[in-house]
């Protein structure tokens, strides 16, 4: 009898791989789906792999019955998103919040790729972006992957400023990139041709200091044009020396051109407050 049993539970076993191979056939055809390649051995159990295909596959056909919108569409074309200019930093977390709450309502999941992403780039990326991508309209759960700067020049010259703008010359590095007299770099009034100057001119500003420590950097705003792109921002620096530290609040801005590459290059930076 328990022989039997086993007999029947095999045979299913084996019935349910024959389907789970023709699901398989039926959605690389019809969904350009893929597979792993291998000996076709797995060690799933049959009857949970073929429920998981089964959902698959009703994934895949909802989908083809289901009418293309936009997301913005999809929330019902709302007015009372506010855009990203009418904020101010302190409210971008509290927005981006409840702008993921409105999203998920709707069935709509948006997960960062990266960790401590800015929630003002995280906002931006949802109220703009996100608001044009094209969905179906059913009532599975979409999942969208953030990765930050996803094509955005804005947001990904606006790190490249606070990152080899202002923190390298802040800690006493020239700012990657080339510097020639093609492409000089302008730096708080003085325009340099080579990266050795830069470094002759950092290092004399950081001697009389015992450190020189960055404590804040803000983006205030960002200005970006067809060939140009400017990040201003206000930043907070500690001018450290034996006996004491001297604190430094000012604006800073990093200009940005475009060469015929299609490459953006730094071109200038100003930091205010320090003798550079």
């Amino acid at each position: 009898m328990n022989g039997n049993k086993h007999n029947n539970r095999g045979s299913l076993d084996d019935q349910l791989r024959i389907e789970n191979e023709i699901i398989k056939m039926k959605l690389m055809l019809e969904h350009g789906a893929r597979f792993s390649s291998g000996d076709g051995s797995t060690t799933m159990d049959p009857a949970l792999e073929h429920a998981f295909l089964k959902h698959v596959l009703a994934m895949e056909e909802e989908h083809q019955k289901g009418n293309s919108l936009t997301v913005f569409e999809k929330l019902g074309c709302p007015a009372d998103i506010p855009a990203p200019e009418d904020l101010t930093k302190d409210e971008f977390p509290q927005a981006l919040q409840r702008l993921l709450e409105r999203l998920s309502a709707q069935g709509i999941q948006v997960r960062p790729a990266e960790q401590n992403i800015d929630p003002e780039e995280f906002y931006r990326f949802l109220s703009k972006d996100l608001m044009e991508l094209n969905v179906h309209d059913i009532p599975n759960v979409h999942c969208f992957l953030f990765e930050a700067f996803p094509g955005h020049d804005g947001c990904r010259l606006e790190r490249i400023a606070q990152e080899e703008g202002l923190q390298n010359v802040i800690s006493g590095k020239a700012p990657l990139g080339e510097i020639s007299k093609d492409r000089p770099l302008r730096l708080n009034g003085f325009e340099h041709h080579d990266r050795t100057s830069v470094q002759h001119r950092l290092m004399r500003f950081r001697g009389p200091y015992e450190d020189v420590i960055g404590l804040s950097k803000r983006i205030a705003r960002t200005i970006l044009e067809k060939d140009t792109c400017t990040v201003y921002g206000t930043h907070d620096t500690a001018l450290c020396m034996k006996d004491r530290c001297e604190m430094i609040h000012g604006e800073w801005f990093v200009t940005f051109q475009r060469n015929e590459s299609n490459e953006w290059h730094i071109a200038e930076i100003d930091i205010d407050g320090l003798r550079i």
